[in-house]
């Protein structure tokens, strides 16, 4: 995308086949999707006993990354640093019909563009805002509530590149590697 910071963005979510393919959809720090998403199965539990005030640990150990485990190193989650920088610097067109779905084309500096699917979120056995919002997990710990972790929002008319949310929801995740 010819971005300042040279990361590069995969084309397409973990799990996906296509660009305008969802993908799989994980609570933040697991590497496998599941049918049913909530604190009572959350991996790390509703006390959040990793990533929290005792450990320090602010961004998720590779071992923890759905990008990192499912396609390997140097793949990984984008901090939320890194989608502020992809919302600044790049232009993001809403697309109603993109190869049958809506969301995202993002054009970089360079030319070259990438799709965000509108791929909603799973929570409980649910599929919720599908079409209209997508909602995609950075690497990042919110500093304030070790039980919410940053994430990339957005519908038709509004973008929000850092964002919060319970640990245990389900969001696609969009892998990047450095340069």
């Amino acid at each position: 995308l010819g971005l300042p910071s040279g990361l590069l963005w995969a084309k397409t979510n973990v799990g996906a086949s296509s660009a305008s393919d969802d993908g799989d959809y994980f609570a933040w720090g697991e590497t496998k999707s599941k049918s049913y998403y909530d604190w009572g199965i959350y991996m790390f539990g509703s006390s959040c006993s990793k990533y929290n005030y005792s450990d320090g640990k602010t961004s998720l150990d590779a071992r923890d990354d759905a990008a990192t485990v499912n396609w390997g190193a140097p793949c990984r989650m984008p901090d939320s640093s890194e989608f502020e920088e992809l919302y600044n610097k790049c232009d993001w067109s809403w697309q109603s019909s993109y190869k049958g779905t809506s969301g995202y084309l993002v054009t970089g500096l360079n030319g070259n563009t990438i799709f965000f699917p509108a791929s909603g979120y799973r929570y409980f056995d649910g599929l919720h805002d599908y079409g209209s919002y997508g909602y995609y997990w950075s690497r990042s710990l919110t500093s304030d509530d070790t039980s919410r972790a940053r994430r990339l929002n957005f519908c038709s008319d509004d973008i929000y590149p850092v964002r919060n949310n319970d640990r245990c929801s389900g969001f696609p995740v969009r892998p990047v590697a450095e340069k």
